[in-house]
Parts: structure tokens; sequence; C-alpha cells
């Protein structure tokens, strides 16, 4: 037993606690209307911490389906990572060989991390967004690019990174 699940977790539960929670909680209630204190004044933990994309893209999915919160989240962290590692692809064979594009693409999908973008958490979404962004970039799309920004900004932190970055490419253009 752990805060977030009873004893024995399913794997769709378990896959879903810690972040997950709080991304459940935004998608089921919304955000707090003010800021939870503790009895000394200072802000607790909250919703507030977590950007909205990844929670509402999620209970979409769910009033479509009607499937729970758990699957949900789960289906759409492992979507965007397929897809993110598809656009993966796409970018390195821009650059690389198809082979030695395919052998950087198996690295990616089998690195350590990987396995935090088949969770309950905004990552995968995250990592899609900017390897689209990245492509885009590539092949000189700018314009392109904005949405792209604009929805990581309500994903993850990270978009102001990759603005200086478009910035910065123009101006070396």
């Amino acid at each position: 037993e752990n805060p977030w699940t009873d004893a024995h977790p399913s794997i769709w539960e378990f896959s879903s606690i810690w972040d997950g929670r709080w991304y459940n909680i935004i998608a089921e209630v919304g955000y707090p209307t003010t800021l939870p204190r503790d009895p000394s004044g200072h802000v607790i933990e909250n919703a507030w911490a977590f950007l909205p994309l990844y929670p509402m893209t999620v209970k979409t999915v769910m009033l479509l389906t009607g499937l729970t919160w758990d699957i949900a989240a789960v289906g759409v962290s492992v979507v965007c990572a397929f897809v993110a590692t598809l656009v993966f692809y796409r970018l390195m064979v821009q650059v690389l060989s198809a082979g030695t594009a395919f052998f950087a693409t198996l690295l990616f999908s089998l690195a350590p991390v990987s396995a935090i973008y088949q969770v309950a958490y905004a990552e995968s979404m995250q990592l899609m967004l900017i390897a689209v962004a990245l492509l885009l970039l590539l092949k000189r799309r700018y314009l392109s690019i904005i949405p792209v920004v604009l929805l990581l900004g309500i994903t993850r932190p990270g978009s102001l990174a990759l603005a200086l970055t478009l910035g910065l490419h123009i101006l070396y253009r």
C-alpha cells in the first residue's frame, strides 16, 4: 500500500502514481482557485506545478473512449512516445545514413530513461513536440514551428529554450 494506490496496484495504477496523480487531479477537477498554504503561509504541493496540455489530452481521450484515467494516460504517453520515435528517425535520416539513423533510433528507444515515456507523465508529449520542432527547424519551416512551441509551452517547461534555439538559428542562417 502507498499514498496513491492500494496494496498490489495493477500495472495501470502503478504507471499513474506520483506526478501522474497530479495530472489526474487536473483532468478531473482542474486547478485550485487559490494556492493552498501550510499554517505558516508557505505554498504547499498542488496542481499548479503541472501544465495543462497532457491532462486535458488524456481527459479528451477518456471522454471519447470511456477509458479510465490510468489506461488513457498510459495510452496517450505510449502513443506520444511512438510518434516521437518516428519523428526522431525522420530527424536522424536528414543528417545520417538510413542504417545509422535506424541504429540511433534503436539507442534512443532503448535508453535507460525511455521507461519514463510509458507512464502517466507529460515527458513523452514533450519529447514528441521537441522532435517535431527540431525536424521543422532542420527543414527551415520556421512559421510551422510556432504552434509547436506554443503547445510545448503548456506541456512542460522547455519552450523558452526552444524559442531561443529558433532565434539563434535564424540569426545564424
